[in-house]
């Protein structure tokens, strides 16, 4: 779900598929989560885990609604 995401916000903002390169706004990142390789995978994975830390550390709260 985050990789889509992602890939949605920069598509709106104009990215292309392409070598990585910010200043061009391309990315060879701009697929289908499945057609990642695992160590993208588990690059996107590690950021998701450590979301909450980040917002702990911003003075933040997650909690699940009932």
């Amino acid at each position: 779900m985050e990789h889509e995401r992602w890939v949605a916000e920069r598509l709106l903002d104009g990215w292309l598929i392409g070598e990585k390169d910010h200043e061009k706004k391309t990315s060879p990142y701009l697929v289908p989560w499945n057609n990642l390789s695992e160590d993208v995978k588990d690059y996107d994975r590690e950021t998701v885990r450590e979301l909450p830390n980040f917002l702990a550390k911003a003075k933040f709260e997650i909690y699940r609604l009932r």
